[in-house]
């Protein structure tokens, strides 16, 4: 989690970057997760040459990692699945700790600055689900179509939508 904190604040990182931005990281720890982390397709690494003109890996996220279809999510893993999730978490902090920083430096408030999250758990059979699912796209998509304008602010909405198979009152998914 913490090598794709990193690259979500840097970018593109060297193993030796990597290293300096997580010092309690050992180098072996490192390279065995950064294996794991190409295994599971979530981050990439491209040749490039340092300031002393040698070869180094340099890491990056993986785009659309957070995207994947279904049957490639799956083929993931449960490992790989975690990943994922973590890099797509690891996003929403990295953007509430800029606005954070930012608010403290600028004393705004979270209401003025639009910034919230909210929980919720909702009883929805099958039906109820896909028709919730629907509304949601419909309204992502009607909003996503605004480009950037005097007065607009690019916004970051996230949404997590996961079936609590363990509630002792929960239904089945099974038919």
């Amino acid at each position: 989690m913490q090598i794709m904190q990193a690259l979500v604040r840097r970018g593109h990182l060297s193993a030796a970057g990597l290293l300096k931005e997580l010092p309690g990281v050992s180098q072996a720890g490192l390279y065995r997760q950064l294996a794991e982390l190409r295994k599971g397709q979530l981050i990439l690494a491209e040749e490039s040459l340092n300031e002393h003109g040698r070869k180094e890996l340099v890491y990056g996220l993986q785009a659309g990692a957070g995207s994947l279809n279904p049957e490639s999510f799956m083929a993931l893993g449960h490992q790989g699945r975690l990943a994922v999730f973590v890099r797509f978490l690891s996003r929403i902090q990295y953007l509430f700790e800029r606005w954070s920083f930012s608010a403290e430096k600028d004393r705004s408030d979270p209401v003025s600055a639009g910034v919230s999250f909210r929980e919720a758990d909702l009883w929805l059979d099958q039906e109820e689900f896909s028709q919730f699912a629907s509304e949601y796209r419909d309204l992502i998509t009607r909003y996503s179509q605004h480009g950037p304008d005097s007065g607009r602010s690019l916004r970051s909405i996230s949404l997590i939508i996961m079936p609590d198979v363990g509630h002792p009152e929960g239904g089945s998914n099974e038919k």
